[in-house]
């Protein structure tokens, strides 16, 4: 078995759509997939792998970077066409922005261009599903990193509001320093990475 906890956004919109991919790769393997914002308890043993957005810093862990990817500011069509005065990040602060649980991510993207502000409104969601279900009813613009927004791109539900798409934190694979030498670990890491390649 390979148990694997996942930030909610990238279980559900990355591994989720390439589940069979996997299986097929590693077609003697029990995959447990887990959708969580709660960091796991290595010490307990309920996990094998932590997928997660920016690194775990705990003794006896390992961060393994994936990718760090392009943060897109992205609305629906309906939102960009009714807020035309939004036309550089320094506008941005000026409106509702959607949040996950913390407001970070949009701190970090503001300062990362140059930005300044002193407040951000706008409502916490929760996870990057409940911010993209926002998004898509037109309620603001949500951050979302480019791997996961590509497919929602493509399909035309939603538009960057800007060109601007800073690299902030990494998608980093955490595992114990006991399980480095663990093959199935590594294949699940060398899948990960190849499948992410294209966002380098």
């Amino acid at each position: 078995e390979l148990r694997v906890w996942s930030a909610a956004g990238f279980a559900t919109y990355w591994i989720l759509p390439r589940l069979q991919a996997l299986q097929r790769l590693l077609p003697r393997v029990a995959i447990s997939l887990l959708p969580t914002e709660q960091p796991p308890s290595f010490g307990k043993g309920e996990v094998d792998v932590e997928v997660r957005y920016g690194t775990r810093d705990e003794e006896g862990l390992i961060n393994l970077e994936i990718v760090r990817p392009r943060i897109l500011a992205l609305a629906s069509k309906r939102w960009v066409a009714e807020h035309p005065e939004i036309r550089t990040p320094a506008d941005l602060p000026s409106v509702d922005l959607l949040h996950e649980r913390r407001r970070d991510d949009w701190t970090e993207w503001f300062t990362a261009l140059g930005v300044p502000f002193r407040t951000l409104s706008g409502p916490r969601l929760g996870i990057l599903p409940a911010v993209l279900e926002a998004v898509h009813r037109d309620q603001g613009p949500g951050l979302f990193p480019e791997p996961l927004a590509d497919e929602h791109l493509l399909r035309n539900n939603l538009v960057p509001v800007l060109a601007d798409a800073p690299r902030l934190r990494p998608y980093v694979l955490v595992f114990h320093r006991n399980r480095a030498d663990d093959p199935v670990i590594g294949c699940f890491a060398k899948w990960l990475k190849d499948s992410l390649e294209a966002f380098r």
